[in-house]
């Protein structure tokens, strides 16, 4: 299973590498995914981390239930390929993110 979770995420960042570098409207796409996949992520998180406080609950047994949220595994995802695509394209082409 861990190797097909390291193929998924290495063949992903590649086709964003790629993507990217095709021309500018894609990279603004992909840019654009990202941006949303983070304020998803950061929603999702925040949210939970809220509903712990208000209820008064014990916060590390209710707090997984973050992990059960599509919009937190999806946008998750989509940030770890992004963030190693970007890493690469900084590396090959000495750029700044």
């Amino acid at each position: 299973m861990t190797v097909f979770l390291v193929a998924g995420l290495l063949v992903g960042s590649g086709f964003m590498y790629w993507l990217r570098g095709i021309g500018r409207p894609w990279q603004l796409i992909v840019d654009g995914v990202g941006l949303v996949a983070y304020c998803g992520f950061a929603v999702e998180i925040s949210r939970t981390v809220i509903r712990v406080l208000v209820d008064d609950t014990v916060f590390m047994t209710q707090v997984h239930e973050v992990l059960l949220s599509t919009v937190f595994l999806l946008s998750g995802a989509y940030i770890g390929m992004y963030g190693l695509c970007r890493l690469y394209e900084s590396m090959r082409y000495g750029r700044t993110m």
